[in-house]
């Protein structure tokens, strides 16, 4: 479609139905009701038969979501593959209900529209007689997509009062764990299941392990709720189940932001667990504590073996064939000690390295990251300031919006403004500290460093006697942090020491 021309075609006074366009529609409902289920099929009826009535248009196609909030589009897969066809310019127009079903977040309504356009393909809202090709569009578009959103934040808090209401009148939220059944919202035993739970405690606090527990209930026949076996996870979920003794557990998770739905799990020192007189115990709370005990004691030493084993041989499962992701074993050229890929036997054809050369690698890498400590802590201040100010940035972006919706800013200081920030936006993005290859986005809390730990070196085999190593670090006070430095390429020796000229190639690349 030719935008330059469409636009000229509507502000000479022409309908967008007497244009010639190819033209689909989108649809979404939110839930999997016969009730939304009939709606769904009602639009897209509707809209085939009116693409199909007007001559000028040529309908190709349809995408559908089903059963998926408006919230966010993550998980709108057909919505996210209107997006990729729009690119490969597929279509002109996009035909959707009204803005609600195309999304309720304010940004993500916008950011979609300005993309589609350059792509050179318009949306038009029919209910709210928004077109995206139209000058006006912008303005109307985040009016309204402002206030659909607007209505998500009240139907999140409804449901949250209805939620709370409902914890307050004793009845219980989600499914029923085994062992118990729900009715009209109150837990009771079910005797059959919660015999096997009484036995699956008794057999933990005698010593059985999980994994032959799980193994004994299986040759039994006894499943889960879903008719599956017991798994260790699910078994160790039914041990730490503060429920089988008469306890509630909540604020294990909180929503980060009702505009996406996301939750994340709070830290366990903060759920709040205490004794609850609608939840009929199964397990006497001894018992429970004491299987709890041992689960928690148990994990403590399954963590401490861990890594006593991984650290009995410094390379011991850190390095890695990257075409079959398993691990090099030590083997022995002579009287050198090298590492092979354990696939070799089955005709992996990456390369063997010695210790010696790794050793050095890492050596000169420790010492890079050391030479240049005080230029990535620098970096990362100026990242970091950089990130405070896009935050800011955001924010009052978000508030160009209420201030429109209040009536306190007119369309063209609307307009000045945001305009003025997302060029103070682009900027900060164009912008780079510091032009080194050395370094990357991964470097956070770089200047807290106390030690650098090798994490995994990933081998890759580039010609008969090359190879290129990834290799990734653990840096700072604790080893949660990796970071991921860019690939170093050597060549492979094949002598038992290296040589001067195999040591000039290898710095060149680190």
């Amino acid at each position: 479609m030719d935008l330059y021309k469409v636009k000229n075609e509507l502000l000479s006074g022409k309908s967008i139905f007497d244009i010639k366009l190819n033209v689909v529609f989108y649809a979404r409902v939110s839930t999997d009701t016969k009730e939304q289920s009939l709606s769904l099929d009602n639009q897209i009826k509707y809209f085939e038969d009116f693409i199909k009535s007007n001559k000028n248009w040529v309908y190709k196609g349809r995408y559908v979501d089903e059963a998926v909030s408006g919230t966010s589009v993550k998980k709108r897969q057909n919505f996210l593959k209107m997006i990729d066809d729009a690119k490969e310019n597929k279509f002109d127009l996009i035909l959707t209900k009204e803005i609600s079903r195309f999304s309720r977040n304010t940004l993500d309504s916008i950011k979609y529209t300005q993309n589609l356009l350059k792509c050179s393909v318009g949306v038009y809202f029919m209910s709210d007689n928004i077109n995206t090709l139209m000058p006006d569009s912008e303005l109307r578009l985040t009016i309204m997509s402002a206030i659909a959103q607007d209505e998500v934040r009240r139907i999140s808090e409804r449901v949250k009062f209805g939620l709370k209401q409902s914890v307050k009148d004793g009845k219980m939220l989600g499914s029923a764990p085994f062992g118990y059944e729900k009715k009209n919202g109150i837990l009771t035993i079910k005797y059959e299941e919660a015999i096997i739970v009484k036995r699956v405690f008794d057999y933990y606090i005698k010593g059985l392990g999980l994994r032959a527990i799980s193994n004994k209930l299986s040759k039994e026949n006894i499943v889960n709720k879903n008719k599956k076996p017991f798994t260790y996870s699910s078994l160790r979920n039914i041990i730490s189940n503060p429920k089988y003794k008469g306890f509630s557990c909540t604020n294990k998770y909180y929503s980060t932001d009702f505009k996406y739905g996301k939750k994340l799990k709070t830290p366990s020192d903060e759920w709040i667990i205490k004794k609850d007189k609608n939840i009929p115990l199964i397990i006497p709370e001894n018992t429970w504590n004491r299987a709890n005990d041992i689960l928690n004691e148990r994990g403590k030493n399954f963590k401490d073996n861990k890594s006593s084993y991984q650290n009995r041989y410094f390379f011991s499962g850190k390095v890695v064939c990257k075409e079959h992701k398993t691990s090099y074993h030590r083997v022995m050229f002579g009287k050198n000690e090298a590492l092979k890929c354990k696939e070799a036997r089955n005709g992996c054809e990456n390369v063997s390295i010695y210790k010696s050369e790794l050793e050095f690698i890492l050596n000169d890498v420790y010492k890079t990251i050391k030479q240049n400590k005080l230029k990535i802590a620098d970096y990362l201040d100026r990242k970091n300031e950089s990130s405070k100010n896009k935050e800011t940035l955001i924010f009052k972006k978000e508030k160009l919006f209420e201030l429109v919706l209040d009536s306190l800013i007119s369309k063209s200081e609307f307009k000045e403004r945001k305009e003025k920030i997302e060029k103070e936006l682009t900027n900060i993005k164009e912008n780079v500290f510091i032009k080194s290859d050395f370094l990357n986005d991964d470097f956070n809390n770089f200047k807290s460093t106390s030690y650098v730990k090798l994490k995994k070196c990933e081998i890759e085999k580039t010609a008969n006697t090359s190879a290129k190593i990834c290799i990734y670090l653990s840096l700072g006070s604790t080893s949660t942090q990796c970071v991921s430095l860019h690939e170093t390429g050597i060549s492979q020796a094949q002598v038992s020491r290296l040589e001067k000229s195999a040591i000039d190639r290898m710095k060149k690349y680190i």
